[in-house]
């Protein structure tokens, strides 16, 4: 009687021992495909040495212009620019000043006439009475000249109007200024007065008596 004998368990463990073989590589090439993927993703040229980006930072220039200080300026100015550099930033300072013209009525000049009894603003009296006194004047910009007397404004109290913009009392008109001959102080001031379109302007002189015995 033959006896019954089961087959060797040997054979089994080898063929189990061989799947978890091949099951651990290829885990191990799935890994390294995924690694490989991830690499080229996150660096399109492989195989070479990674690129570093170079960027370029402009540095910037700011430049700071002037602007006129004043509107509308119709003189020439006279201008002076300063320029002053640090790194790359350049700051321009430029001062202006502006001449600008008197306008309206304008007395250039305004005298007395020389004489031998007057020296300036002294009336030289050795006796007591009237010294003919004459005055020029030089004005611009006025439609109306006044002359007068004892005031500080001709236009209120005139002496004579209308006169000429330029010009001098002349002997026909001279005023007087009179002498007292003592040892008093005394003056007398004229006034010139220019008007035009509601502006005025007036300009003064004031003689003094200077007393010589």
């Amino acid at each position: 009687m033959t006896s019954y004998m089961p087959p060797s368990q040997a054979p089994r463990r080898s063929r189990r021992g061989l799947m978890i073989v091949l099951l651990i590589v290829g885990l191990a090439i799935l890994l390294m495909l995924a690694l490989i993927v991830v690499l080229l993703l996150r660096n399109p040229t492989a195989g070479g040495q990674p690129s570093l980006a170079t960027s370029s930072v402009a540095t910037p220039s700011a430049t700071t212009s002037s602007a006129s200080s004043s509107p509308t300026a119709t003189p020439s100015p006279l201008t002076a620019a300063t320029t002053a550099t640090t790194g790359t930033k350049t700051v321009t300072a430029t001062a202006t000043r502006t001449t600008t013209t008197a306008t309206g009525p304008q007395v250039q000049t305004f005298a007395v006439v020389p004489q031998s009894a007057i020296s300036g603003t002294t009336v030289k009296c050795t006796t007591a009475g009237n010294v003919s006194v004459d005055f020029s004047w030089v004005t611009s910009g006025a439609t109306t000249v006044d002359f007068g007397v004892a005031t500080l404004d001709a236009s209120t109290a005139p002496y004579l109007t209308d006169l000429p913009a330029s010009g001098s009392l002349g002997s026909a008109r001279a005023v007087v200024f009179q002498c007292y001959a003592d040892s008093s102080e005394h003056s007398q001031y004229y006034t010139l007065t220019v008007l035009s379109t509601g502006q005025k302007v007036s300009k003064t002189i004031t003689l003094k008596e200077s007393y010589v015995p």
